[in-house]
């Protein structure tokens, strides 16, 4: 006959059973709810969306967001959550299509010995400084022919004065300002033409310099930080009217500054694209170097300072640079001119 009788489970194989349950279920919900905010990420970047202050901070995070999609579908393609993986993949495939750019830039061309050169030092000095001295000393230790500097206060503008550069920058644009309206560009070269006023919201400065006998525009600028539902629409209005001083042909054209915008943001792919620009950093192999913030523990995770040129300024070299007191790095950017 056989054994009816019922079988005793043991509370130690019911315990482990339930512990196995609650560890898929939280498997699961994690994946599943990192895969959801991997793939609204996703979502808005190929339909070039930003919208709003949150996505805006998110998409300048985008390579952290999405990159742990690629571990996440290798490990549900082992574990069998074979539609967790097909997310995952799709996920990792649309970050390599946005990274293509960065890693596959190409080089520049090869310009002659003889071809004038222009070097340009960019940083958003911060109108808060607490180093200011240092910072203006900083300025003047990199000797380019051009320093370009946002959120200039006036306590720079005189640290500057007493250091001789005045005299050693002749020609200057611009103004000082307590706030981070503060622009100005400081030039050994003569200035041919110049226009300081507003590029969309706020100010900008668009020069042409006679560098040994050739004409350069050199662009600087700083839009309003998309970080609150008021300045939003002012970030994507400065953005666009940015794009259309870049955009002006003829020239050889450097355009530097504190964008607020990084090359995960479609606005800014969408300057790029429409300009017919390069970003420096970019084509120099830099692209995934960082620029902000540069004052706190963390090391800086997001490059919103940049350096574009368009129509024969070709780039020679490029390096960040610190300036003490300010939350961003800087850089040093040397251009051959050429055609």
């Amino acid at each position: 006959m056989a054994d009816r009788s019922p079988r005793l489970v043991s509370a130690s194989t019911t315990t482990t059973a339930h512990r196995h349950w609650t560890r898929t279920k939280s498997i699961d919900t994690f994946g599943w709810g990192w895969t959801a905010i991997a793939g609204l990420l996703v979502a808005s970047q190929m339909v070039g969306y930003t919208g709003f202050p949150v996505l805006y901070v998110v998409q300048a995070l985008t390579p952290f967001v999405l990159a742990p999609s690629l571990p996440l579908a290798l490990f549900s393609t082992r574990t069998g959550r074979h539609r967790l993986a097909l997310a995952n993949a799709f996920i990792a495939a649309v970050l390599l299509w946005l990274a293509v750019p960065v890693v596959f830039h190409g080089d520049p061309p090869t310009v002659s010995a003889q071809a004038p050169r222009l070097t340009i030092r960019f940083a958003n000095a911060y109108y808060g400084n607490d180093r200011i001295d240092e910072a203006a000393a900083s300025l003047l230790s990199t000797d380019t022919d051009v320093i370009a500097v946002v959120e200039y206060p006036q306590r720079l503008e005189q640290a500057l004065e007493r250091l001789g550069a005045f005299e050693s920058y002749p020609h200057r644009l611009g103004r000082s300002s307590p706030d981070r309206g503060g622009i100005a560009l400081l030039s050994r070269y003569p200035v041919l033409t110049s226009s300081f006023e507003r590029f969309g919201d706020q100010p900008g400065i668009e020069a042409v310099l006679d560098v040994h006998g050739t004409s350069v525009r050199v662009i600087v600028v700083h839009p309003l930080a998309a970080t609150d539902s008021g300045s939003f629409g002012t970030w994507e209005g400065d953005l666009s009217a940015i794009g259309g001083r870049i955009n002006k042909p003829g020239l050889p054209t450097v355009a530097v500054g504190d964008f607020n915008a990084s090359r995960w943001h479609p606005d800014f792919r969408d300057l790029l694209d429409d300009s017919g620009v390069r970003d420096v950093h970019e084509w120099l192999g830099h692209g995934f170097s960082t620029s902000w913030p540069a004052d706190v523990l963390v090391p800086p995770f997001v490059r919103i300072d940049h350096a574009l040129v368009r129509d024969g300024a070709v780039p020679l070299s490029i390096r960040n640079v610190d300036t003490p007191g300010s939350d961003h790095r800087g850089f040093v950017v040397m251009v051959a001119i050429v055609g």
